[in-house]
């Protein structure tokens, strides 16, 4: 029993992490699209998009099963 509350709190600690790294990259997007519009680089700004593509297609599925 032990072992598997272990395991739980490991994966829900990845789970966090992986969260906490959409926040973030989230809230530097829309920092980037309120102050730098004028002069952003796209490409730039859709690999940080994949990124966050990234984070949800991990995250998803966890919360699904």
């Amino acid at each position: 029993m032990q072992r598997e509350e272990k395991q739980q709190d490991a994966a829900l600690d990845a789970i966090i992490m992986r969260v906490n790294d959409l926040k973030n990259s989230i809230g530097s997007m829309l920092v980037k699209l309120e102050h730098e519009y004028e002069t952003l680089n796209w490409p730039t700004f859709l690999d940080n998009f994949a990124l966050m593509s990234g984070h949800v297609s991990y995250i998803l599925p966890v919360y699904i099963s």
